[in-house]
């Protein structure tokens, strides 16, 4: 094996030298405060699924979805804070800084990021057969199989984003840096990296894409049938069944959400798209480079706006779910209250 210098630690130099430009001091600055308040609400929603409770394979979901956006808006928070500033200027550690960024963000991040939308897509197509055959679908998509289903996205997703790693690729190892006159512990490549970089790059963007496509496609169809099935569920619920009634607004509210948060991914994850294009027709499109502004604007475009579509959810639960909004209202009054009794107690 051949231990050479990383790619990632030429990235992140070249990010640090253009700190003093204002398109990376604009996406520093809007990454880190989007990040955090996603965290927030992200957090927050974990929390109300949790206390709504998994008897449900859609409260599973987006239970699963949110504890998801928090690792994935976690691991950009790491790389937005310490890949542009401190760790990436550090000569004086035992192990390389990059090594630390790599690990903890960039590639739990895109891991994440896939599952993020393999969870969407799961919950939309979930929704067409609600929609398509409301009758069926509880038997066919109990909680144990949602969570069966959940675990193997998590699984496929991390095979797919760790292709370096398993393959030996990328490794660990402790090396002579002649710059800095010393031995680090950091990562390394070997000698089949570049054909295991272009395979890798080929199976992400392929599979990026096939997922929007079917993401698309499952939008379309659960609105079209959405609308479609509105007016024969009403004519239903004139026949006096309250529970038939009760289950069908349930049902609406659930298709309404999912809906809107598969809109929100196919926009927010455009950019993305187009990155994944290119890679696919090899087109020479790389973020870092000599003559590449437009590219590196727009991947910092597409991580600004995937950051947006994992801080938005919180709205879109609040807006079309009642049971949300009663438990969302239910759990900070009584952290209100309990603040109040912690302050008496202390007068």
């Amino acid at each position: 094996m051949n231990a050479s210098s990383v790619p990632w630690k030429i990235q992140l130099q070249d990010t640090v030298n253009l700190a003093t430009q204002w398109p990376n001091i604009l996406h520093v600055s809007l990454s880190v405060v989007i990040l955090t308040f996603g965290l927030v609400t992200n957090i927050i929603n974990t929390i109300i699924f949790s206390r709504l409770g998994i008897k449900t394979s859609s409260n599973l979901t987006f239970l699963a979805l949110s504890l998801t956006d928090v690792l994935n808006l976690s691991a950009g928070l790491v790389y937005s804070i310490c890949g542009n500033f401190a760790l990436a200027q550090l000569t004086d550690l035992v192990t390389d800084p990059i090594t630390i960024i790599y690990i903890l963000s960039v590639t739990p991040r895109a891991a994440f990021s896939r599952v993020t939308c393999c969870i969407t897509v799961f919950i939309t197509l979930e929704r067409c057969l609600c929609i398509a055959s409301p009758l069926k679908v509880k038997s066919l998509l109990t909680t144990t199989k949602t969570l069966i289903i959940l675990i193997s996205i998590f699984v496929i997703c991390t095979f797919i984003v760790y292709i370096h790693v398993y393959t030996g690729a990328v490794y660990l190892t402790n090396r002579f840096e002649y710059s800095a006159n010393t031995s680090r512990f950091g990562l390394a490549l070997n000698d089949n990296y570049n054909y295991i970089n272009l395979v890798s790059g080929a199976i992400n963007s392929i599979f990026f894409v096939a997922l929007f496509f079917v993401i698309v496609i499952a939008t379309l169809f659960l609105t079209f049938q959405l609308a479609k099935k509105t007016k024969w569920r009403k004519s239903l619920a004139t026949y006096g069944d309250s529970k038939l009634d009760v289950l069908t607004k349930r049902d609406k509210s659930i298709s309404k959400i999912t809906a809107l948060l598969a809109i929100i991914l196919i926009i927010t994850y455009l950019p993305f798209l187009i990155l994944c294009v290119f890679a696919i027709l090899k087109i020479n499109f790389v973020a870092y480079g000599n003559n590449n502004g437009f590219n590196q604007i727009l991947w910092m475009v597409s991580n600004i706006v995937e950051h947006i579509n994992s801080s938005s959810s919180l709205f879109v639960y609040y807006t079309m779910s009642s049971l949300y909004r009663k438990t969302f209202h239910s759990m900070f009054h009584s952290f209100h209250r309990h603040n109040k009794s912690v302050s008496k107690l202390n007068c």
